[in-house]
């Protein structure tokens, strides 16, 4: 057989991406157990769930004490309730839940994806380089592996494409819309399935399959969001609205899209978004086609417009990245149709997959080697049962005072007049706070340039006033109240375990 042929071409692209796979799969494993929080809202999010497990809302007034943000529908936040009713009690145990349901979650999209191709007849290895490519994507680390919405979202919405695909059929259709209910009940940005539903199926002239889902959407969101709405005193919205995200802005925009596909080991996000290009160029001779069409171009609208916010982050491009891979496969059947071994064009090809490939094969091997979790628990004995005000939120959720667990989004939300800081700046130039704990130093120039700001300006001018740095453990600083008279240093610093 030909060197190039493109037999040898196809099992090159997923023997590569399999070991790439592979290794995510041996990295997010080390990144399961809890020892800080993987990204910073982890803790915030599991709090909710513990207060509501408590008895109080799920839903408050983030403007007031605790300053605690449930940014999501409730879903989620249920299976996490569950999991406490069977005995998981702890922060550290729901956190470690939370992951495990977005791997599960992770594998389960990608069982989809490869029953998906399948069913489209495409052969094993064509049907396994959609699941090999998606797992080889640098961003799964660390949205594969936080208890966050994201992926149990995700799979929602491609188990609601996947069933309306399976036939023509009312029944089929109204279980979608369900499926695509529970999608936005997870998470309320999961809204490109539902609609690249019902124009695939208007466009296919099923009249009654697209009412069908949109009824059964409506019949299970509408009265979950008029409940939980009423029964927090109206502040579900109020969490869940835009206000938080801060401005919108095509600055933002391409900040996001620039790290996105410019950050270590992105090269094969090149390689996934050419070849699902040639896939949405090949003519739709199967009404799936025409599906993935569709859905390559609102999921990839959807996901440009909600990276516009000042608050967004890459993770809106999850699904997107999903949806090219679906298309990996029609597009490898096109290249097929034209491959010549022995031509110039086919070496390039091979030569161009190769530099795109093997880059973020080296980054991930590199990444699965070297890169470990952070391991923060030591410092838990000088929080337990203090009020105190930091940034670093596994500290805060399990200090003596949990609260203000979201600290970026409030920041934007002041910047947008959603919220106000002046309760906190007071309760620290009053001393109130036994200690301060921050990412960076209070004075560190960085505050003022990145995008992601952790403490507003006036917090950061307050600290700086009213403590003192103590000292630096595990790359935190941490600051006690100054001493009245020698405001260079402070009252009571604790000992370092």
């Amino acid at each position: 057989m030909n060197a190039l042929s493109f037999t040898n071409f196809r099992r090159f692209l997923l023997l590569v991406t399999s070991l790439i796979a592979v290794l995510f799969l041996f990295a997010a494993l080390r990144f399961l157990p809890v020892t800080d929080d993987n990204v910073h809202t982890e803790s915030g999010y599991i709090m909710s769930a513990v207060r509501w497990a408590d008895g109080q809302s799920l839903y408050s007034d983030f403007r007031k004490p605790p300053y605690l943000i449930t940014p999501f529908p409730p879903l989620w936040y249920g299976l996490l309730l569950l999991a406490q009713r069977a005995g998981i009690t702890t922060l550290d145990g729901l956190t470690f839940f939370g992951r495990a349901l977005s791997m599960a979650a992770l594998l389960g999209v990608m069982l989809l994806a490869y029953i998906w191709n399948r069913k489209r007849n495409f052969g094993i290895e064509l049907s396994l380089l959609s699941p090999a490519f998606y797992l080889a994507i640098p961003l799964l680390i660390p949205m594969a592996i936080i208890a966050r919405q994201d992926l149990p979202a995700l799979f929602f919405s491609f188990l609601a494409v996947f069933i309306v695909t399976l036939r023509p059929s009312l029944g089929l259709a109204a279980l979608a819309g369900v499926a695509a209910a529970l999608a936005f009940l997870t998470k309320h940005s999961s809204i490109a399935a539902p609609i690249v539903i019902v124009f695939w199926l208007v466009l296919l002239r099923r009249w009654k399959h697209a009412a069908a889902f949109c009824l059964f959407w409506g019949l299970v969101v509408f009265p979950v969001l008029v409940y939980f709405q009423i029964s927090s005193d109206h502040t579900m919205m109020m969490n869940l609205s835009g206000a938080k995200f801060g401005p919108f802005g095509v600055r933002n925009m391409h900040d996001i899209v620039v790290n996105f596909m410019s950050s270590s080991g992105s090269q094969i996000m090149l390689a996934i978004f050419g070849f699902a290009l040639l896939g949405v160029s090949q003519k739709a001779e199967d009404p799936r086609d025409l599906l993935l069409k569709i859905y390559f171009v609102v999921s990839l609208g959807l996901a440009l417009f909600a990276c516009g916010f000042a608050n967004a982050s890459a993770n809106h491009f999850l699904e997107s990245a999903l949806v090219w891979t679906l298309l990996i496969p029609v597009g490898m059947s096109k290249l097929e149709k034209s491959w010549q071994p022995e031509t110039a064009q086919a070496a390039g090809v091979f030569a161009l997959s190769a530099v795109l490939l093997l880059p973020t094969l080296d980054v991930q091997f590199w990444r699965t080697r070297h890169e470990r979790p952070e391991d923060i628990r030591n410092l838990l004995t000088l929080v337990h049962g203090k009020r105190i005000l930091t940034d670093v939120t596994y500290l805060g959720a399990r200090s003596g005072n949990p609260g203000f667990l979201d600290p970026i989004s409030l920041t934007f939300a002041e910047r947008a007049k959603a919220w106000s800081s002046q309760p906190i700046t007071q309760a620290v130039r009053d001393h109130n706070y036994e200690l301060v704990i921050l990412h960076w130093k209070v004075d560190d120039p960085r505050w003022s340039t990145v995008r992601y700001v952790r403490l507003p300006e006036s917090m950061r001018t307050a600290i700086n006033n009213n403590y003192a740095l103590c000292f630096e453990a595990e790359s935190y600083y941490f600051y006690g109240p100054r001493i009245p008279g020698n405001g260079s240093q402070a009252a009571a610093c604790p000992t370092l375990p």
